[in-house]
């Protein structure tokens, strides 16, 4: 969800030593300091979520595996090499998107196929803050209803933040809560 503060918290993780993307998103007048987005990883997730017939904002479940089709198979090597690109070999990434919440079992199959243990971070902001916020950033009752409708569910959404050590590394700080070292 936007305004939960996953751009907060990803410049805060890369204070703390996390590589954040080498080409982030433009700023905007809602987010003056940056979203911290990789700007190629937003569009290979928009790519992917309009070649399987939806959108991050569809609530509507994807197609169960399909990031293990043939077709998956193909996004899934597209999104390891961007990953590369726009890490490089840092011992620990945060990579933000809030299309990540849509496409879990995808990133996992990513960073298995990196040797990458992921450490899914997810920040929670109380839906009544994203609200209020919403309404000046970005006036519309639908979203501003939609937050609010969120309340009870708060401790369960993922809002798409993922932390994860990149292939073969590890981290030093203690501060950052991240599964260490590779998969075997």
């Amino acid at each position: 969800m936007h305004r939960s503060g996953t751009s907060a918290l990803t410049r805060v993780l890369g204070m703390g030593g996390a590589a954040l993307p080498k080409t982030p998103l433009d700023t905007s007048e809602f987010n003056a300091r940056g979203y911290c987005e990789s700007t190629p990883i937003y569009q290979l997730h928009e790519e992917m979520l309009e070649a399987l017939g939806t959108s991050w904002h569809d609530l509507s479940p994807l197609v169960e595996n399909w990031e293990r089709s043939e077709l998956g198979a193909q996004f899934v090597e597209r999104m390891a090499g961007i990953v590369l690109d726009e890490f490089g070999d840092a011992p620990l990434i945060a990579v933000k998107d809030p299309r990540i919440c849509r496409l879990v079992p995808f990133w996992v199959q990513v960073l298995g196929a990196l040797e990458i243990d992921p450490c899914f971070v997810i920040p929670v902001r109380n839906p009544l803050e994203v609200s209020a916020s919403l309404a000046i950033a970005a006036p519309s009752p639908l979203a501003v209803s939609a937050a609010t409708s969120m309340a009870p569910n708060a401790p369960s959404i993922l809002c798409a933040l993922l932390l994860v050590p990149c292939a073969n590394g590890s981290t030093s700080s203690s501060a950052l809560a991240v599964a260490k070292g590779s998969s075997s």
